[in-house]
């Protein structure tokens, strides 16, 4: 009798248990002032996003990337050298990360600050949306590396670490 109860018990144990897991847990949203975190990028929208790549006057190259991803650590210091020495091409950074804290944290740790405009994704819109109605093959794969015209048409596209000497065969300097 004693081992029917103990069983019942951990059945009654376990079934609490399943029905606390699979029911949605409601977290109280982050709302963090960019202005609160020394070295924050800016938030902004795929609408703030297209008004930066109408240039009409520079080729954009536009570098997502995130914080936390290995590859987007390599190609950063790449882009960096390439936004020095390309003053003629418009480098746009845009984060993907999520913490903000994290990214300032990131950009705070350079030995200077990149040489090229810096943005932190604000979640309105669809992102992948969005590049996909310029032309883009974009999946989420990071770095993500696009080259558009001085209109903000996209002209070449690529996922993965690039050279420099890759870049420059991209936006037609080589």
């Amino acid at each position: 009798m004693r081992f029917l109860l103990n069983a019942i018990m951990i059945a009654v144990v376990v079934w609490l248990a399943l029905r606390v897991m699979h029911q949605p847990i409601l977290l109280a949203r982050q709302t963090v002032d960019p202005a609160t975190i020394p070295n924050a990028a800016p938030l902004i929208g795929t609408a703030e996003l297209e008004q930066l790549l109408h240039t009409g006057q520079k080729e954009t190259v536009l570098f997502v990337y995130t914080s936390w991803c290995t590859f987007c650590k390599k190609q950063f210091p790449i882009m960096d050298d390439f936004a020095r020495n390309t003053p003629s091409i418009q480098i746009i950074g845009f984060s993907l990360d999520k913490d903000m804290q994290a990214l300032a944290s990131y950009l705070s740790a350079k030995s200077a600050p990149p040489a090229f405009k810096t943005f932190q994704y604000n979640g309105a819109g669809s992102f992948a949306g969005y590049l996909k109605n310029k032309g883009s093959n974009f999946n989420g794969g990071i770095p993500y590396i696009a080259v558009f015209d001085r209109n903000g048409k996209l002209v070449k596209q690529a996922t993965g670490v690039m050279t420099i000497e890759s870049l420059r065969v991209a936006t037609h300097l080589d």
